[in-house]
């Protein structure tokens, strides 16, 4: 009798513990349900914000602003610049220079020319590209020079800023861009 109730007891504890392991397996399963709903939820969610982010649902259409200087008649107009404007406009002003004697490769790049690129490039207005603005002004085929005569500095200096902020730079994020392309 003794051994049919040590039996007993050990196939009952085997029961029970079989019993309360299958419980937490099936708690688990049904945490691991869950989770997966408000995954899905979570996809679901991604699917529809995704949508916001496609062309056809996104104002790709570049800002613009009017700008009066003292001495001209009609307004300048700016444009906001794209992320790939700005880059097209770095890689055209970065050179790779190798050195003979160390057979090591550098970049150099003209701060000048970028900033004064990217300027030339947001201008709408006046054209800076039309022959008979450049030549009443005495300067051809260089847009940069031909709008560093028509303004003045300080002029040049809050027409540069306004295409800073326009693209969605601060005023010292053109100066960072610069320092990075000379890298």
């Amino acid at each position: 009798m003794m051994c049919r109730s040590l039996i007993s007891k050990q196939m009952m504890m085997l029961c029970n513990g079989s019993l309360t392991s299958h419980l937490k397996r099936l708690t688990w399963f049904k945490s691991l349900m869950v989770n997966l709903k408000f995954n899905w939820r979570s996809v679901t969610k991604v699917t529809e914000n995704l949508n916001d982010f496609l062309l056809e649902n996104v104002d790709n259409e570049p800002e613009t602003e009017e700008i009066e200087f003292k001495g001209f008649k009609s307004p300048f107009v700016i444009k906001s610049l794209t992320a790939t404007e700005l880059k097209e406009i770095q890689k055209r002003h970065t050179r790779k220079v190798l050195n003979k004697q160390t057979r090591t490769v550098t970049v150099d790049s003209d701060a000048d020319a970028i900033s004064d690129d990217l300027i030339v490039s947001s201008i709408v207005v006046p054209d800076l590209n039309n022959a008979q603005l450049q030549k009443s002004w005495g300067v051809v085929a260089n847009p940069g020079k031909l709008l560093r005569k028509m303004l003045l500095a300080g002029q040049y200096g809050e027409l540069a800023e306004k295409v800073q902020t326009l693209s969605g730079f601060d005023a010292e994020d053109l100066t960072s861009l610069v320092d990075e392309a000379k890298k």
